[in-house]
């Protein structure tokens, strides 16, 4: 593996290029390593991936656990290795224990023994010989060490334990790799302790590591607890050696690692949004597209993405996004992938998670040409304010459609936008929809709850919409829910606290 960086923008926003044996091209960075499930996209068959901008897509994450119960390493490594056994030479495999599906860490299982995850076998303690075990026999081309993940809420007590394993088994696997296959990423932990990840940083520079893996993301933070921690980390690592970071998927949170000097995310926001009937429509081109109030009611819209459940594409001849060159927006129109979607065809699925990998590879391109003219700043702030006004925008089309049919005056209270990122739309009277709330299902109490060290605590708004337009919240809409309103906030939830689909 060789990696270097070709520019810098705004202090530690950088671009690169990585090379890999088994790619004939060069990867530029930042990339996005596309989740997989025993080495394949879940959707997406082998032939097919040839319809993905090449080199982008030659990038593919993988967990080891994963083959826990077939086939066995001795069957993996007899065959040749992932490579050959999926028949993809010519693709890059990223392995990592945690893959945010469906191997997720436990850290009440884990001891100091193994690192404990939930898994499609269910919970299992893993070893860092039968770790080291597995990778050999997959001969990925980069490999992250083990990590003891902990949540965000966890005691300092526990948070120093966490790092002393992480560092522990970094060692157990670097003496294990006999074989020396692959190139291994050192994972660097620590939860919300500044303190915590840097000693994990400067740790694990201290070992012989091809790179860095930065975990422990997407386990409760706030979005202003990251950015220190992100750059706690990457300000004590070297800038010749690649950064890769997990549990950073929505297009925010891929700015703001960005912003911090990572190099590569696996995300698994195209997964959840194929698996929602979801497409990507924000535009790629910095124009912006118009879509009305009452279409906005209608299909669910936030200007970013669609559901192509709604019954409005039913009849909709035009591709996913107009100019799209992926190959579902080239053979395909909204109303067939929603017909294939309400006859619960799998080739629904196909063309989806086809054209949101197109798209979201589209964004990085975006994001790699904004580093390399020196205006990433700009480039994020200006995403960051359009995808903010859009959510608004489709939220109160929402809820005046709903007053249009008589659920309740609504009306934005005169401090709509509050300094902590809520957004507040009073409803009315709130005594009279505290008397009714009970009774009438078309009131719009809501309740917000907010996972804050460890524990989830709720308070009625008692009338009042309270939005959620940044940070990582947990929805609970109380017997009115309003589709739109649903899937416009869907983004803005971290995927172990997705808002549900009503």
């Amino acid at each position: 593996m060789q990696f270097a960086v070709k520019a810098w923008s705004n202090g530690r926003a950088r671009a690169g290029v990585l090379q890999l044996s088994s790619c004939p091209n060069s990867i530029e960075t930042p990339a996005l390593l596309l989740s997989t499930m025993k080495g394949l996209p879940e959707f997406i068959a082998p032939h097919l991936l040839q319809f993905l901008p090449s080199p982008d897509s030659h990038l593919l994450q993988t967990s080891p656990l994963h083959f826990l119960e077939c086939p066995s390493p001795k069957t993996i490594s007899s065959i040749g290795g992932l490579h050959q056994m999926v028949g993809l030479t010519e693709y890059a495999f990223v392995a990592a224990p945690r893959d945010s599906i469906q191997c997720l860490p436990n850290c009440e299982g884990t001891n100091k023994f193994g690192a404990s995850f939930e898994t499609p076998c269910g919970r299992r303690l893993i070893k860092p010989k039968e770790y080291v075990e597995m990778i050999s026999s997959m001969e990925p081309d980069i490999w992250a060490s083990m990590a003891d993940e902990v949540p965000a809420w966890v005691s300092e007590k526990r948070n120093r334990t966490s790092v002393d394993r992480t560092v522990r088994w970094l060692d157990d696997c670097i003496a294990l790799n006999v074989a020396g296959g692959g190139a291994i990423f050192g994972a660097i932990v620590g939860g919300s302790s500044v303190e915590e990840r840097c000693r994990c940083a400067q740790e694990v520079v201290r070992r012989n590591v091809s790179g860095f893996w930065i975990g422990g993301f997407g386990l409760g933070e706030s979005m202003e607890e990251r950015s220190a921690l992100l750059n706690a980390v990457t300000d004590v690592l070297p800038d010749e050696r690649p950064r890769q970071v997990s549990g950073l998927g929505l297009p925010e949170e891929i700015l703001q690692g960005v912003a911090a000097g990572i190099d590569l995310f696996d995300s698994t926001y195209i997964h959840h949004l194929t698996l929602g009937g979801f497409a990507l429509t924000f535009q790629l081109d910095g124009t912006d597209n118009h879509v009305s109030g009452s279409q906005l009611s209608e299909i669910g819209s936030d200007h970013t993405k669609i559901n192509l459940r709604a019954t409005v594409y039913r009849k909709d001849t035009s591709p996913i996004v107009d100019g799209c060159s992926c190959y579902a927006c080239q053979n395909h129109t909204r109303a067939y992938i929603n017909h294939l979607l309400n006859v619960h065809e799998m080739l629904a699925q196909i063309l989806l998670e086809i054209h949101n990998t197109h798209h979201y590879l589209g964004f990085f391109r975006l994001v790699r040409a904004a580093i390399k003219a020196g205006e990433f700043d700009q480039f994020r702030q200006k995403f960051i304010e359009s995808r903010r006004d859009h959510l608004v925008f489709a939220m109160v089309s929402q809820l005046q459609n709903a007053e249009e049919h008589g659920h309740g005056a609504i009306k934005p209270s005169p401090k709509c936008l509050r300094p902590n990122g809520w957004i507040e739309l009073d409803s009315g009277n709130n005594e009279e929809k505290k008397e009714t709330s009970r009774s009438r299902s078309s009131n719009f109490t809501c309740h917000r709850a907010r996972l804050r060290n460890g524990r989830r605590s709720c308070d009625d708004e008692r009338g009042v919409f309270i939005i959620a337009a940044w940070g990582r919240y947990v929805w609970m809409w109380k017997a009115f829910a309003p589709l739109a309103i649903s899937n416009a906030i869907t983004d803005l939830c971290a995927p172990e606290t997705r808002t549900p689909t009503f």
